[in-house]
């Protein structure tokens, strides 16, 4: 038994039945505690950065035993838990008595085959896992392409029985606050390519030795990242970044590669690359989404896509359907949409969008408190503002206004290069994010006014930023500003700087 195989009280820590205990090999690492009393025994930190802190610098290294409650508490820390919701779902998924026995595994459509990696379950332990992502499947049909769901399910069964699981699992695809897992093809693949890129940013010297050891062809190394850290690592060092990620989310998979690359430099390296912000790493990820869709775009441009297009209802008083589609045309999420899902149109010949009204403000003096929580949650979302002069324009906003809230927010600035500003009436142009004008940059965009996205304070909103506000509505919007920005690299958007709100609509749109 090793150290890491005890619980705070020196006890042998028990694993569910479903794990191969005879199989998990012993601790080979000198930074372990080598005896039941070096266990820490004091409580979860309810304080986020003080967990975070714990989290980073191994403080539950030793105690397995923790990990059930410490990874459960983690996940559920700002959502309400849907305690008995597997277990209800379960039945009417499972109906026949013996499907559970099925010796073969059933895995949804979302499962990536190359990513089934079930570490220590044995055969009952597989079974769980098969109805666990089952359940998952039933309550979250919007989860197109999941191909992380399948390791850390598999490593929360290893504390936890099933119900639990889901639990965590549900919560982390509702977080408002990190994004744990991508639910489409284009987002993994966007999430997976920018690894290469930010190697190239921040470590120069090893991207030129992986150029020169791969005959230049350095994309042969970094297809395989991930399957560094999700299959190569020891199953107690993947541990400890399950309690980072769980944290912190995506961005730990980064820092964790850049470790396993720079290993021999500093052993806490991957937490020291000064300017790997999750804003740098959301920027470099729009890029290469972007460009990817470009890409995709040249061979098959949404305008010649043989798939029909249908609008179910705009709910605007402002813009028509036409308009609508317009504006998620020229962003290319409509093409995005059907990439991720090509081998399921024949299924479902129709991509429809529905524009449903989530605010709506005529001439009222509607405070601006009112209108951040009626989209809260809502992602993404269309800003349409209308004035006096009938001059229409508004933005795309990728990121929810829930954001705002996020307790590690070091400015008041929040959102991703996904969105845009635009203009309808008298004309109808687009203005995207300026990081995505320079693709032949490989430092990436670092202007601080490049990234000023959106900002939602208790007596204004605004968008764009840099130079002016590229919109900017006051606090019970009534009138509003518009003036050229750095972030959009915009005009002003109506004749006049200051300009008053006929009527303004948030749309939010369901795929």
């Amino acid at each position: 038994m090793s150290a890491e195989d005890v619980t705070p009280n020196g006890q042998a820590y028990s694993y569910p039945a479903w794990v191969d205990t005879a199989a998990i090999p012993p601790v080979m690492h000198p930074h372990v505690p080598t005896s039941p009393q070096s266990s820490p025994t004091k409580a979860i930190p309810t304080d986020l950065k003080k967990l975070k802190k714990s989290a980073r610098k191994g403080k539950y290294k030793g105690t397995l035993g923790e990990r059930d409650n410490l990874w459960y508490q983690i996940c559920i820390r700002k959502v309400s838990a849907g305690h008995g919701i597997y277990d209800e779902v379960s039945k009417d998924v499972f109906l026949e008595s013996n499907s559970s026995k099925d010796e073969n595994l059933v895995f949804p459509a979302f499962v990536d085959q190359n990513y089934v990696f079930t570490y220590y379950l044995n055969s009952e332990g597989k079974q769980k896992l098969s109805q666990l992502l089952c359940v998952i499947s039933s309550t979250r049909p919007d989860i197109i392409y999941c191909p992380l769901m399948v390791p850390v399910a598999s490593l929360l069964l290893h504390f936890m029985d099933c119900s639990q699981a889901y639990d965590c699992l549900a919560a982390l695809h509702t977080s408002n606050t990190y994004k744990h897992m991508e639910q489409t093809r284009s987002g993994h693949e966007s999430f997976r390519m920018t690894f290469g890129k930010l190697v190239q940013r921040f470590s120069s010297s090893v991207h030129k030795l992986i150029v020169q050891k791969t005959n230049g062809n350095p994309q042969e190394v970094y297809d395989d990242w991930l399957f560094w850290i999700l299959r190569d690592l020891p199953i107690h060092h993947l541990i400890r970044v399950m309690d980072c990620y769980l944290m912190e989310g995506l961005k730990i998979f980064y820092r964790v590669g850049f470790r396993v690359w720079c290993s021999t430099r500093n052993t806490e390296v991957g937490f020291q690359f000064r300017g790997l912000s999750r804003s740098v790493i959301g920027a470099y990820q729009t890029k290469v989404k972007v460009t990817a869709d470009d890409v995709d775009g040249s061979r098959s441009s949404p305008q010649s896509l043989s798939v029909p297009i249908a609008l179910r209802r705009s709910g605007s008083t402002i813009v028509t359907g036409k308009q609508v589609i317009f504006i998620i045309t020229v962003q290319s999420i409509l093409h995005n949409k059907i990439a991720s899902n090509h081998l399921e149109l024949a299924a479902y010949p129709f991509l429809n969008l529905s524009a449903e009204s989530c605010v709506h403000v005529r001439g009222s003096r509607f405070l601006i408190n009112t209108f951040s929580s009626a989209c809260e949650y809502c992602e993404p979302t269309i800003l349409l503002i209308k004035t006096m002069d009938d001059e229409v324009f508004g933005a795309y906003l990728s990121t929810c206004w829930g954001q705002r809230n996020d307790e590690e927010q070091k400015t008041p600035y929040f959102g991703t290069g996904e969105s845009f500003m635009f203009s309808l009436s008298p004309e109808e142009k687009k203005y995207p994010w300026v990081g995505l004008i320079d693709n032949n940059k490989v430092s990436g965009p670092s202007d601080h006014a490049a990234h000023l996205f959106m900002r939602a304070q208790a007596n204004l909103i605004a968008v764009g930023g840099g130079g002016g506000d590229g919109i900017c509505l006051d606090g019970d919007l009534t009138k509003g500003r518009t003036k050229a920005c750095i972030t959009f690299n915009n005009p002003p958007l109506a004749k006049e700087e200051v300009f008053q709100t006929r009527v303004i609509e948030v749309l939010t749109l369901r795929f």
